[in-house]
């Protein structure tokens, strides 16, 4: 079983020489066990008045004979068996009275100075420390009264010592230093501290100015601890007393004063008179400087410097203090009386920056000093010129007339020479079109005749026809640019046909011979001027009527037109202008229009050919002028006794202009007319014509297809037809151009005399 110690604690706090013991008793654990008592962790060490003894085997007291400080701390009782060990602690305190750690001694500080009273004390508890004071030069200890401690004047550190900051004459006395813990007598010294004042000199240093020959006085007063003298000095060294020199010192307290008198005073006399005042803890001094005043004499050594457009630093030397006249005027003006501009600057002062000048300016200037005694003369005349600037003013008369279309001509004068700030080097030309935001463009012109007032001309090119410009115009030095000229010039350029066709054309057909165009205005930018019309154009396309292949043009100031009188089921090019005062713009691209079509006239030359006794064959030609597409006829046939007969033939077929009839009664007179159709509606009939079919032996060819146009895209293919009749039956061939045409690559001739023309 592992030990177990019963719980164990030192009842109270001890003074230094009193008794006591405890006993580490182990409550359980299997015996055998040992004890052990340790202090702060580590053995026990010698001392005869401490002595541990086992009271049985699970028991063992410690016990002090007379305690002392040393033997505060921690004490562990520690006990193991061959099972394992457990240990407990309690702490042993022992009061202490207060003994120093750094004992207060006697101090001394100078007047202003910071010091510190050190006083630092150790004991248990930790003692109090306390100050008090008995102030005054008494020699005497009285009256001590705590000191309050401000943080400022009196501080106290945190080992107990006391700061005193800048030390007064009432700090100096006694101070008591106490420190206690209620453990026996406090602990307190008495010291005293003296506080010593160097010498200081209280009248401030000072600049003093009197007229040549007359009489000086100085006063210094000097304050602190006896003995303290005071002496004046000049050049380092004691001034000496003669005929024209006196010192007169005298003394109240801890003050002394010491008056430096020097009569009939001469340029020699000029410069610093030092007084210095000297005791046991210090010496001090202050310097008084001394002008002599004699009539002034003009500036030297008269420099300009840091000249810029509008400023100049002068600067210069004096023989002697004086306040400064600068006087200066524009160097081409007449005389300094009626030009000449004055600036005074104080005494001592020797440079002053001249403000309010004007650029590129030449300038005249001198310098006058000036005393209770006088002016002086002038100094030497320095001629110096301000530097460039760019132009404060813009150019003058500025005229713009209209060059023509794409041109502007803009003429001006130069600003005026005073808003120039230097040579002239150039002009730039900003313009715009009025409608137009942002920026300008530029173009930069060179003078024309420099350092002369002449017109200046220049035409501005590339621009916009009938628009309104904005024009300025600027002129620069070397140093910049000048302003804008005000207000801006505008004006238009002339007026150019429109650059530009009406946009957005579109049309549609609104009767079987008229159409409707729609259209918009030419985009803004190309009008050049605003439209005041449009000219319509329609061109029929190839394959009309003759009598309709002139081209219709009209004139309109609206964005809409209907075109009447056209031809019907005809494809017409429609073009449009824009007209202004100045005349016609470009064509729009061409679209297309298509009218409607109109009912067809009847079939004209018509024709039969009896082929036998049962067979006719009927042809005939398309209806004459433009009507549109037949979509197909109607062949109507009557034999005596019989019902009429209709037959459709389709106007595409290769057999669109014949038709054979069959299965007629022989002997018996076949009658014959047509009519043409279109999608508009059908003819009236054709001419009626008859014949007598009869037994024939024989007939001659004829050929049934051609007089026909085909309108081919090229690379593709088409099949050319060919039928013919006769007895006997005829036989096909094709010829091009005169030339008999045989089968190749490109061109098949097919079974039954049809022609394919490929590719």
């Amino acid at each position: 079983e592992i030990p177990a110690i019963d719980p164990f604690q030192f009842l109270r706090e001890f003074n230094e020489g009193q008794r006591t013991q405890i006993t580490c008793s182990v409550s359980q654990g299997d015996l055998p066990m040992t004890i052990n008592w340790l202090k702060n962790g580590g053995h026990l060490q010698h001392d005869p008045n401490i002595e541990t003894k086992m009271i049985s085997d699970f028991s063992k007291a410690l016990v002090f004979r007379k305690l002392q400080e040393h033997h505060a701390g921690s004490y562990t009782c520690e006990v193991t068996n061959i099972v394992g060990s457990a240990n407990h602690s309690a702490t042993l305190r022992i009061k202490v009275r207060p003994r120093w750690i750094t004992e207060p001694q006697d101090q001394s500080v100078l007047l202003g100075s910071s010091v510190m009273l050190e006083c630092s004390a150790q004991g248990y508890p930790q003692p109090f420390i306390t100050w008090m004071t008995s102030t005054g030069n008494s020699q005497v200890m009285q009256n001590f009264n705590p000191i309050h401690m401000d943080g400022i004047h009196k501080s106290q550190s945190s080992n107990g010592s006391l700061i005193i900051h800048s030390a007064m004459r009432s700090d100096a006395g006694w101070y008591r230093c106490q420190a206690d813990n209620s453990v026996g007598e406090p602990l307190q010294k008495v010291v005293q501290m003296l506080v010593n004042a160097p010498a200081n000199i209280e009248t401030e240093s000072a600049t003093k100015t009197i007229h040549i020959g007359r009489t000086m006085i100085l006063t210094c007063e000097a304050s602190g601890d006896s003995p303290l003298s005071v002496e004046w000095l000049r050049h380092h060294s004691p001034l000496v007393t003669g005929k024209r020199i006196s010192v007169n010192s005298n003394g109240f307290g801890d003050t002394v004063r010491a008056v430096l008198e020097i009569r009939n005073m001469n340029a020699h006399d000029d410069g610093q008179y030092t007084c210095r005042a000297t005791n046991h803890h210090g010496q001090h001094s202050q310097v008084f400087t001394v002008t002599v005043l004699e009539p002034p004499t003009a500036p030297h050594n008269v420099i300009t410097d840091d000249i810029t457009s509008r400023t100049a630093t002068i600067s210069w030397s004096l023989s002697q203090p004086a306040s400064v006249t600068i006087q200066y005027k524009v160097a081409e003006e007449s005389s300094w009386s009626a030009s000449g501009r004055n600036i005074s600057v104080g005494a001592w002062t020797t440079s002053h920056e001249l403000i309010g000048l004007e650029p590129f300016k030449k300038y005249a200037l001198r310098l006058f000093t000036v005393n209770e005694l006088g002016v002086s003369q002038p100094s030497s005349t320095i001629i110096f010129t301000t530097s460039e600037e760019a132009p404060s003013g813009f150019p003058e008369g500025v005229r713009v007339v209209s060059g023509g279309q794409r041109s502007l001509l803009v003429s001006w004068r130069p600003p005026k020479t005073s808003l120039l700030h230097g040579p002239l080097r150039g002009y730039i030309l900003a313009y715009r079109r009025q409608s137009a935001q942002g920026s300008f463009d530029f173009i930069t012109r060179p003078v024309t005749a420099p350092g002369l007032p002449v017109e200046e001309k220049y035409t501005l090119t590339g621009l916009q026809p009938s628009t309104f410009y904005e024009v300025a115009v600027q002129a620069f030095t070397k140093s910049g640019l000048g302003p804008l000229s005000s207000p801006r010039i505008v004006h238009a350029t002339d007026v150019d046909v429109p650059s530009c066709p009406p946009v957005g054309v579109t049309c549609r057909s609104s009767g079987r011979r008229s159409i409707r165009i729609w259209w918009s205005p030419p985009q803004s930018s190309c009008e050049n001027n605003s439209v005041t019309g449009y000219k319509i154009l329609a061109l029929p396309t190839k394959n009309l009527c003759p009598v309709y292949n002139a081209p219709w043009e009209v004139n309109t100031t609206n964005l809409e037109k209907s075109l009447d009188f056209l031809p019907p089921a005809s494809n017409l090019s429609i073009q449009l202008r824009a007209l202004n005062s100045a005349g016609i713009g470009p064509s729009s691209q061409p679209i297309l229009c298509t009218t409607l079509d109109e009912e067809p006239g009847a079939p004209e030359n018509l024709q039969l050919r009896v082929m036998s006794e049962t067979r006719v064959l009927v042809r005939w030609e398309p209806p004459s002028g433009c009507h549109g597409t037949i979509s197909h006829y109607t062949l109507s046939y009557t034999q005596r006794n019989k019902p009429q007969v209709d037959l459709h033939v389709r106007a595409g077929d290769m057999e669109n202009t014949w038709k054979e009839i069959n299965d007629l009664t022989p002997g018996i007179r076949l009658e014959v007319w047509l009519t043409a159709s279109t999608m508009m509606g059908e003819s009236g009939p054709s001419t009626r014509i008859s014949v007598l079919p009869t037994q024939t032996s024989s007939s001659p060819p004829i050929a049934l297809t051609g007089r026909q146009v085909w309108q081919v895209s090229e690379g593709s293919g088409v099949t050319l037809g060919c039928r013919a009749q006769g007895a006997p039956t005829p036989t096909i061939s094709w010829m091009r151009d005169s030339q008999a045409v045989s089968s190749s690559h490109l061109i098949q001739l097919l079974p039954g005399g049809d022609l394919h023309v490929n590719g």
